[in-house]
């Protein structure tokens, strides 16, 4: 994916990240009806689709802050391929068999293979992020203190004056602590279905 330029409607991604209102607008006007009719049409109603479309355009905002989002396709088709897996992803859930629909039909010509390589993984990333925030919860509260002040303050000689420990003691704490996390997810049916 390296070496390729950004598509003209990168700037979308940047009103997103800029907190552009003219920009944020203009994508709500564009671009929610066809996420608003694909989860309508499939078991959805008005609410779900405000909701995925929101969930969508934070995820990019999300990816894009941190350096790994450039958007190498039309905005449309990169956010109804993310709409339309998220939403399969959502109903397959719910659903005791698989559920499939043809509402992308038309779409083949105009989301490549960057489109669909794009969207797949920031589907992966999403379950990936829901799956280590579950898990987060499951840690004693202890470990999720420590773990949320090492990630929110810096440096970690100022979390451990606030926790009132030792440097030391501190870092040891939070290796066992990332350690069990990542035992626990790497653990869960879940990660084992996205590892496949």
């Amino acid at each position: 994916m390296q070496g390729k330029t950004a598509h003209e409607d990168q700037r979308y991604v940047t009103g997103l990240l800029n907190n552009d209102h003219r920009l944020i607008r203009e994508i709500y006007q564009k671009f929610s009806g066809g996420v608003k009719a694909l989860v309508m049409r499939n078991s959805g109603n008005i609410q779900d689709a405000e909701d995925l479309f929101n969930e969508l355009l934070m995820e990019i905002c999300s990816q894009a802050r941190k350096g790994k989002f450039v958007l190498t396709c039309p905005f449309d088709a990169f956010i109804k391929m993310m709409a339309y897996r998220r939403w399969v992803n959502k109903l397959n859930k719910t659903s005791k068999k698989m559920v499939t629909f043809s509402d992308m039909q038309g779409y083949d010509d105009v989301a490549d293979e960057d489109v669909t390589e794009k969207s797949e993984a920031f589907d992966l990333m999403a379950r990936k992020e829901a799956l280590f925030k579950q898990k987060l919860t499951e840690l004693s509260e202890g470990c999720r203190e420590v773990l949320k002040l090492c990630w929110t303050v810096k440096p970690m000689e100022k979390v451990a004056e606030m926790l009132e420990v030792t440097y030391a003691y501190l870092r040891k704490r939070k290796s066992v602590c990332m350690k069990k996390l990542t035992e626990m997810v790497r653990e869960s049916q879940e990660y084992k279905v996205m590892i496949g």
